[in-house]
């Protein structure tokens, strides 16, 4: 069959053929290379087989005698001994020749496969077209255009595949170790975890029965104290309600005693008098004792109690009046009118408020840290109310638990959550940017620009915070703040920003 066009033919037409002069060299070539090559395979088995030292060798050829190689030149082409290495290291023409370990692999026993076409051939290719075994000269003639794979490459193919596929599973082995050790550590820090929890959880439990303990403790003493007020009011405005009907009847007969020109004079006297003790009476209900409890629950170790402090305002519901003992020419405090101080947590002073603190001392208070309060009327200190606990005064009509602020003038103050301070001028007339992180007015609440964070800054005119100002700041049209004072004293900010430098005009 012709290997090309795959048409049979006729064996015997086959030597009638003129020879193929090139394939002939290719095949005489071959037939030298192979020899060439079994030799340099015959040699290179024989230095493997007999580990000599090559260069000993010929040095000493009678006594047939010559030490184990262990290094094996690349240059020279030779097994070279312990002497002869050290020999080569020296000489200036060998120093840079390289020098490798000599291997001398195992010998194994391997089974040869004869060819099915030539029994007595040894089959060396694998056609993976035809997939049966070859000798050469099968694989010159039948395979010589099939895919054909050599025997001893594919075999070390599948052995680097192995070699290979073993370092993969001993990697993964030393992973799988890693991480069983990970595993355990972890477990380890799970339990050394639940162990904290544990305990954090039993310590705060302990602490927060502590707490309830205090709390229905204090909430037992307010209730035992309004009770008493409570009765006390009710026996006092029982006993004035039969005054009142006895006095009712007096009156009635006072006024037909004033109808008449003989008693009209004595009718006067006893009325005066009737009248005083009328009015003593009508005291009793102007006294009336509030009821203003509450409880405030706070996670604030700096407090008494872990967990919280009962608040209790009690005083007269329907005083209308100055409260008592309050003179505003005795306060030395010209930023807030009210009757307690502020003892400063930081140094242990009392001062009437923040302000006054900061002014005098060379550090700031921090307002929220305060919990105690001392009254100016009775000099009481106590735990920061509206209330005092002593006297029963009103500390101010204004009272932030959260900033520590009393004041007693109406100045429209509020509370701002997200600004974490107290403002002026009415909740109901600013509204909170969380952009500009500050309280606006809500004029300009669709037409101002936002700067994120521009409330933060400090006046770009006096170098003050403007943050926690007490003035309602100013807004330029690019967007910055500034104080109304700095921004009346400077005209030039009407055109330009010392900011930005952003042209601009007066904001509303």
């Amino acid at each position: 069959m012709c290997p090309i066009c795959r048409s049979p033919f006729q064996a015997s037409k086959i030597m009638s053929l003129p020879d193929n002069l090139l394939a002939k060299q290719f095949l005489e070539f071959r037939e030298k290379l192979k020899k060439s090559s079994s030799a340099e395979e015959e040699s290179r088995q024989r230095k493997i087989s007999e580990p000599w030292c090559e260069n000993c060798c010929d040095e000493s050829e009678e006594s047939q005698q010559s030490p184990e190689a262990i290094k094996y030149c690349e240059q020279c082409d030779q097994n070279l001994c312990l002497r002869c290495v050290e020999a080569h290291r020296v000489l200036k023409i060998t120093s840079t020749h390289s020098l490798v370990d000599l291997i001398i692999p195992k010998k194994t026993s391997t089974s040869h496969t004869s060819c099915p076409n030539h029994p007595s051939h040894q089959a060396t290719t694998y056609c993976e077209d035809c997939n049966i075994l070859a000798c050469e000269e099968c694989v010159e003639t039948d395979h010589c255009f099939h895919a054909t794979a050599v025997m001893e490459c594919l075999a070390a193919e599948l052995n680097n595949e192995a070699m290979q596929a073993g370092d993969r599973a001993k990697h993964l082995e030393q992973m799988i170790q890693l991480t069983e050790e990970d595993k355990a550590q972890l477990l380890n820090k799970i339990t050394e975890i639940e162990g904290k929890i544990h305990r954090e959880a039993e310590r705060l439990h302990v602490l927060v029965n502590e707490g309830e303990a205090k709390l229905l403790e204090d909430l037992g003493l307010h209730k035992k104290k309004m009770m008493k007020k409570f009765a006390a009011y009710v026996e006092g405005a029982e006993f004035a309600t039969l005054v009142l009907h006895g006095r009712i009847d007096k009156f009635n007969r006072l006024a037909n005693m004033a109808s008449c020109p003989t008693s009209i004079g004595r009718a006067i006297v006893e009325a005066k008098q009737q009248r005083q003790e009328t009015q003593n009476v009508f005291a009793i209900r102007q006294a009336r004792p509030r009821h203003d409890l509450n409880v405030v629950f706070a996670n604030n170790k700096t407090r008494s109690n872990y967990i919280g402090e009962i608040l209790s305002n009690l005083g007269d519901e329907n005083k209308t009046e100055e409260p008592k003992g309050f003179d505003e020419d005795d306060d030395d405090c010209v930023h807030y009118k009210r009757r307690c101080g502020l003892k400063a947590s930081c140094c242990t002073q009392v001062y009437t408020c923040h302000h006054c603190h900061d002014a005098s001392e060379d550090h700031k208070i921090d307002r929220t840290r305060v919990s105690t309060v001392v009254c100016h009327l009775c000099s009481t200190e106590q735990p920061v109310a509206k209330w005092c606990r002593s006297c029963d005064v009103d500390f101010g009509r204004y009272y932030c638990a959260v900033c520590r602020i009393y004041d007693d003038d109406d100045k429209g103050q509020f509370h701002c959550d997200k600004c974490s301070i107290c403002r002026l001028g009415g909740r109901h007339n600013y509204w909170h940017c969380d952009r500009c992180g500050i309280c606006i007015s809500t004029i300009i609440r669709e037409t101002h620009q936002c700067i994120a964070g521009a409330a933060l800054d400090d006046c770009q005119i006096c170098g003050k915070a403007m943050f926690d100002s007490t003035e309602c700041l100013r807004i330029l049209p690019c967007g910055h703040f500034i104080h109304p004072q700095c921004h009346n004293d400077h005209p030039g900010l009407k055109r330009n920003c010392l900011s930005c430098a952003e042209s601009g005009r007066n904001s509303k």
